[in-house]
């Protein structure tokens, strides 16, 4: 029994290394989404703001379920955020909107390179 509980949790820890391996990837995803937002004309830009959203979406709940909790709080913050704006009846609401995801962006990001450098401490 023991055996098989050993072998579960390494495959469950090998796992959570390969996604924690991929998150500076992803936020570099959002961040190219965000670029691309930025170069849209005003009135174009919510298709765009869409797949930042649900890409943000998709962050949260599976870096949740990987066990990078913090890491999905910081995302949660930015998905609740871009669900805000995007149901304000008038889009885009102002310029200062992505100045605020860009903050959010690199405080995800931080998360990213931390997860990185604490490797070694991500069993389950």
């Amino acid at each position: 029994m023991s055996e098989m509980y050993d072998e579960t949790r390494e495959q469950l820890r090998a796992l959570r290394m390969s996604y924690g391996g991929r998150l500076p990837t992803k936020v570099g995803q959002l961040e190219a989404l965000l670029s691309e937002i930025s170069r849209c004309e005003p009135g174009s830009q919510q298709a765009e703001f869409q797949k930042l959203y649900l890409s943000t979406h998709t962050l949260t709940g599976t870096s949740a379920s990987y066990g990078f909790n913090e890491f999905s709080r910081q995302a949660c913050l930015l998905e609740n955020y871009l669900k805000s704006l995007l149901a304000l009846p008038v889009f885009p609401p102002d310029e200062d909107y992505l100045a605020q995801i860009a903050q959010y962006i690199q405080n995800i990001k931080r998360l990213a390179e931390a997860a990185l450098s604490t490797q070694s401490d991500w069993n389950f």
